[in-house]
């Protein structure tokens, strides 16, 4: 493998963007190609020390969208998995529900879909899990807030629980999606009236515990037999695996 300068860099090919990787020396890196005359905007100073990759097409690349898709989504954060689903059905959808416990996340969400222009969006600010009540929760307080906040015993917060089922008291739902930092199992369980009924199209995150792989499509056996699966992976390291549930093939792509 050949070595080359910046300067052979820069003259090479003006459009180069250098990867900084090495956390210890990152800022040092980061000033001395500034110095050298390389554009800030072509610095990208990784968060973990590696590189992070992801496909924007998580949740919706296995199924084919219908005009009247109902779609709840569990752990919406800031409302940019509500986007590409809106995106997918290219706006033509009936209804939308966000679940979000995280207050600052709710809000961030709210607002995001506000000045969208979306149309027939509901923000829950609650826990999807397996009863309603109240339980504790971590909130992350990292860079990416809210990102990796989750359901837990010591947690600092105490948040509203809700279930699907109460949430939809029965009526129509066409897409779950869930991702809920290991929270999935209990959701799902919240949503066992609601599956039985209706066999939507499901989208669970199964990486946050080792046993999901296994026990989650089991459980969505349990509520209807007649459930296929698809798992897909849309990152280069071991998070933002998804399994995909469906009854009919003609919801596939």
């Amino acid at each position: 493998m050949r070595v080359i300068s910046i300067e052979e860099a820069i003259e090479r090919n003006p459009l180069f963007v250098i990867c900084a990787l090495d956390k210890a020396i990152q800022v040092d890196m980061f000033l001395t190609l500034v110095k050298l005359g390389v554009d800030k905007r072509r610095i990208h100073i990784t968060k973990n020390g590696f590189i992070q990759a992801y496909s924007d097409k998580q949740y919706f690349d296995v199924f084919k969208p219908r005009r009247d898709e109902v779609f709840i989504d569990a752990g919406c954060y800031n409302g940019d998995t509500i986007a590409n689903f809106i995106k997918w059905t290219g706006g033509s959808y009936s209804y939308i529900y966000g679940i979000e416990p995280n207050k600052e996340s709710a809000y961030l969400c709210r607002n995001n879909i506000c000045k969208a222009g979306y149309q027939n969006v509901e923000i829950i600010e609650a826990a999807a899990y397996s009863k309603n009540g109240c339980i504790s929760f971590h909130c992350d307080d990292g860079e990416l807030k809210g990102t990796q906040s989750a359901i837990n015993p010591n947690g600092e917060l105490t948040v509203k629980t809700r279930t699907i089922d109460d949430i939809l008291a029965g009526e129509r739902v066409s897409l779950i999606k869930m991702d809920l930092e290991g929270g999935e199992k209990a959701a799902l369980i919240g949503a066992c009236k609601t599956i039985k009924k209706w066999h939507p199209k499901l989208a669970i995150s199964i990486y946050h515990k080792k046993e999901d792989i296994f026990e989650l499509p089991s459980l969505i056996l349990n509520y209807c037999n007649e459930y296929r699966f698809r798992i897909r992976h849309y990152s280069n390291f071991s998070s933002e695996t998804v399994l995909y549930a469906y009854v009919e093939n003609s919801c596939l792509i």
